[in-house]
């Protein structure tokens, strides 16, 4: 999905939602009579990495980060070496860094007071805490790393499919498209083809197609090693009239699906063999109330160019317990109302096939982004930023419930005491950023995201985050994040995650959840 464009992504704006690390905390079913619902079983996974270890949290604070891959072999662990990638504590005040003493694999000593303190877990990822004991480990599905061996995107692919879907309405123009999947592996990317699908056509054979990853290249599949994907087949439908009127919108939905059990790829042709078999149809209703999210609009209230939104619904892939959720699944839905149409509730019924197990809850997105543009002080340069809004619900939910903001934008956006939204030459490369609470909701986590604007491409590209609790209201930004010379712009992040630990919430996603950012104007430093 899209910061979400697709789930991969929390804050990517590439095609993926959304991106991005899933859950934290504990692995496995909590009650001895509960059953986790997926193989492989999780039910007596090992010990945590600083099981044993003990420190005066009076003196200490350990840092555990413990990655979890939820194989088809088995839960696989993989601990970081803070050896290799160190870990430090930046103190609030901007003083000096303080390193730490590796403990065990996957866990770092930090020898402070109690206090609050920036966790540098790279160059591009801060935590806020003050707690003297921190989990970011994060639980994702598939082998660790995507493997070990990828190939330059995108790559030859040989089709030779049969039971594809034919157009069902002569009189609509039914754009089908074929996408890949996997589990196993996390990849996901769509099929090129030499010419589009004829008119009734139910199969096909090719060897000039193109196979595109979504993550830039192509991994290794290793039968051996029990990799398996899918292939499916989306069809454009007719949504129906829009409330604004004119032409009927198209939306995109899956009708057909096969199971590629076991997938090899070792380079060379991406060959894909298989019968796709009708995917069991679904609908969901939506009351998108897409005027209340309007009325919360701040920074984007005055000439904003552009207004999109999208509703995507994916399958979950979770256990009883934990709620595993896999993020590499191409969605089931796919439907955009149209840019810059009038922002009033749109109700449909829509109609999408999910060949998953029964098991796999779908979940659906609903986006509202309000661009606008931001200008240097000087007015020698421009850039597109916005305010978004994103929940996401269970599909089970939306037919007795509207779809209304969770949360409203954090409040009294500055930076050292002047208004975010006011562009301006920033008089320190570590200045003080502050807001105040949300009006609406109560907010479970903040994440600022600082960006850079990359004037080779004409787009701001990510610099790093900061997650932060749901009782900051403010943080210093570390030295060396803003450089001489450049442009930034700042986006803040309320999330609403109920349910969930603070610091499990960052990096998560849950259902019911929600979302709102707004961003800065351009900030330069000199």
């Amino acid at each position: 999905m899209s910061l979400f464009p697709r789930v991969r992504g929390l804050f990517s704006t590439a095609p993926w939602f959304l991106a991005l690390v899933l859950s934290l905390g504990a692995v496995g079913c909590h009650d001895e009579d509960s059953k986790c619902d997926e193989p492989p079983d999780t039910c007596n996974p090992p010990p945590p990495p600083d099981a044993g270890i003990i420190v005066d949290p009076n003196v200490s604070m350990l840092l555990t980060k413990n990655d979890a891959f939820y194989a088809r072999k088995g839960l696989e662990f993989q601990p970081r070496d803070f050896t290799a990638a160190p870990a430090e504590l930046v103190p609030q005040d901007g003083g000096t860094p303080v390193p730490g003493v590796v403990m065990a694999p996957g866990v770092v000593r930090f020898d402070v007071p109690p206090g609050t303190y920036l966790v540098k877990s790279n160059s591009a990822q801060y935590f806020v805490v003050s707690w003297r004991s921190v989990d970011i480990s994060t639980r994702l599905y598939g082998r660790p790393g995507r493997g070990s061996v990828f190939f330059p995107n995108p790559v030859s692919a040989s089709l030779n499919l049969l039971g594809l879907a034919p157009d069902p309405d002569p009189n609509w123009n039914n754009y089908s498209e074929l996408s890949f999947h996997s589990l196993d592996i996390e990849d996901s990317g769509s099929f090129s083809l030499p010419q589009e699908l004829a008119e009734g056509q139910t199969s096909l054979m090719t060897t000039e197609a193109r196979y595109n990853s979504d993550y830039g290249n192509v991994p290794r599949f290793d039968p051996a090693q029990g990799d398996s994907a899918w292939v499916v087949q989306t069809q454009q439908r007719d949504a129906g009239p829009e409330p604004e009127g004119g032409a009927p919108r198209a939306y995109t939905s899956l009708v057909r699906a096969a199971q590629l059990n076991p997938f090899a790829f070792n380079g060379g042709v991406f060959s894909v063999e298989a019968t796709l078999q009708p995917a069991p149809e679904q609908t969901v209703r939506f009351d998108w109330r897409r005027d209340e999210f309007n009325a919360l609009r701040i920074a984007s209230t005055t000439g904003a160019p552009s207004v999109t939104g999208f509703v995507d619904v994916y399958p979950t892939l979770r256990t009883a317990q934990e709620g595993w959720f896999d993020y590499s699944v191409n969605p089931m839905l796919d439907y955009a109302p149209l840019r810059n149409s009038p922002q009033v509730p749109v109700v449909k019924e829509l109609s999408f096939g999910n060949p998953y197990p029964m098991g796999w809850e779908p979940m659906a997105q609903f986006s509202s982004t309000y661009s606008f543009n931001v200008t240097k002080h000087d007015g020698s340069r421009t850039v597109r930023a916005n305010e978004s809004f994103l929940s996401t619900e269970a599909v089970s939910e939306l037919g007795s419930t509207p779809v209304r903001p969770r949360v409203s934008l954090p409040r009294s956006f500055q930076v050292d005491g002047v208004s975010a939204t006011t562009s301006r030459i920033l008089e320190t490369a570590t200045p003080l950023v502050t807001w105040d609470a949300p009006a609406l909701g109560s907010a479970t986590g903040y994440v600022l995201q600082i960006t850079r604007y990359n004037a080779d491409i004409n787009l701001l590209t990510n610099v790093a985050r900061i997650y932060m609790g749901p009782d900051e209201r403010s943080v210093r930004l570390p030295p060396g994040l803003l450089t001489s010379g450049n442009d930034y712009v700042l986006r803040l992040m309320a999330q609403h995650m109920p349910g969930v630990r603070t610091e499990r919430g960052w990096l998560t996603l849950v259902v019911p959840s929600a979302t709102a950012s707004t961003s800065s104007a351009m900030l330069t430093l000199p």
